[in-house]
């Protein structure tokens, strides 16, 4: 809901005398007041962020609209938490400990409002890798390090990194999108995709997909005609996922080919793959362990149309179409998953980032402070203050629910205040 629909749903609860008495602007800090409570309240918006580890770098900022941490993870590795007075302890009684370098997976802690890692970095995360420039003047597109699409869809490498297949920049192109029905991609009304048999929690059509199994093997799908694969070609799926707990996999309707891990929270996610033989489509999503669950958006799927030629690395192609070199570049190998701040809505960010379901209870909200200004509609602005605690107390039941660390134990640190263990 963008904020002029919450503004119009706002003004037809208010009385026509009541209504001229604010402007879109106090509406509008109205609404941010209430995103703010909402989310320091509940937990209710996740988001990730990555980073570069660098060489004896021991802490890193944390982002603007931090609130509490979820998970650090490090080159996809889980790592423990510990409060900065158990690392205190621990470096007291290892007094060597405190200088030790390696990588970074034993723990991470909070250390004057940014976190740490334990070991120290023992070097930078640079990489080098190939880089081809597409016709004199265009692009630079990189080439990743192991066989597959980079980012853009364009390039594939082969295995040893001798030899590079690269798609003819005349003829490459990222074909319609093939997931059928906007609402079976974006989920904000009932769509195909129907669950087999998840079986703690299952919604499709409230601007989500969310599944949460209580067994590996539990799977959700939908049909082949909603998207259609034509076997032995290469397609791209994107998609955003949040609140995952253990891992889940993507796999074609009938679950004979896996399509790729669902193994970390983030926006823009892609997965490539070339269709196998016989098969023809549609989508399975599988739990892989007891406790697996995910809340999936805005899928996309697409087919690479290409032809390919070869190149030796290190000698240019005879057409000098293309010409290989060598390029350094920063590794995002640190990834956290953070509870978040809604950024809040304005003219130029005119929607919030919490979920559409939520979205209700902001309205609520904000009634119930604008009318809390008039004796004689005291009782309607209880009643929608009361609505609103309602849905914040289910909603963090819903996010406690999920967690897999208990907060009362991570906020038992130095820092206190409202940002907990920060």
């Amino acid at each position: 809901m963008t904020l002029d629909e919450m503004e119009k749903r706002i003004r037809r609860l208010l009385k026509p005398h009541i209504q001229g008495r604010f402007n879109s602007d106090q509406i509008s800090d109205e609404i941010n007041r209430g995103l703010d409570d909402f989310c320091a309240n509940t937990f209710a918006l996740t988001k990730t962020k990555t980073f570069s580890a660098l060489q004896y770098k021991r802490d890193y900022d944390l982002p603007a609209d931090f609130l509490d941490m979820k998970n650090v993870y490090y080159d996809n590795k889980k790592l423990y938490y510990k409060s900065e007075m158990e690392m205190n302890d621990y470096f007291g009684t290892n007094p060597n400990e405190m200088a030790r370098t390696g990588t970074p997976i034993d723990f991470w802690f909070p250390l004057h409002g940014r976190f740490a890692l334990h070991p120290l970095p023992d070097s930078d995360r640079i990489r080098t890798t190939a880089v081809f420039l597409i016709s004199s003047g265009a692009a630079t597109f990189v080439v990743a390090s192991t066989s597959g699409f980079n980012d853009s869809g364009f390039f594939l490498v082969s295995d040893g990194s001798e030899v590079v297949h690269y798609f003819n920049k005349s003829t490459a192109s990222l074909g319609s999108e093939l997931v059928t029905d906007s609402d079976n991609r974006d989920f904000t009304a009932a769509n195909e995709w129907a669950n087999v048999d998840f079986g703690v929690g299952y919604a499709d059509s409230s601007g989500t997909l969310g599944v949460e199994a209580d067994a590996s093997g539990q799977y959700a799908t939908l049909p082949v005609a909603n998207a259609p694969m034509t076997a032995g070609s290469h397609y791209i799926l994107e998609f955003d996922a949040s609140s995952l707990t253990s891992t889940l996999t993507l796999r074609d309707f009938t679950g004979a080919q896996t399509f790729g891990t669902i193994s970390a929270a983030g926006s823009d996610q892609k997965l490539q793959f070339v269709l196998n033989s016989g098969l023809t489509g549609g989508f399975r999503l599988v739990a892989e362990a007891n406790d697996s669950a995910v809340t999936l958006d805005n899928f996309s799927l697409t087919e690479v149309k290409n032809e390919f030629k070869s190149i030796i690395r290190g000698e240019e192609e005879t057409s000098a179409e293309t010409v290989p070199s060598e390029a350094t570049i920063t590794e995002q190998n640190i990834q956290i998953v953070y509870y978040a701040m809604d950024k809040g809505v304005s003219a130029s960010t005119d929607s919030p980032q919490l979920t559409r379901e939520y979205h209700a209870a902001i309205i609520d909200y904000v009634v119930a402070e604008l009318l809390s200004e008039f004796k004689d509609e005291i009782r309607v602005a209880e009643r929608h203050r009361s609505r609103y605690l309602r849905i914040r107390e289910e909603a963090k039941g819903d996010v406690k629910r999920q967690q897999k660390t208990t907060l009362a134990r991570v906020r038992d640190t130095a820092f206190g205040g409202s940002r907990g263990r920060w």
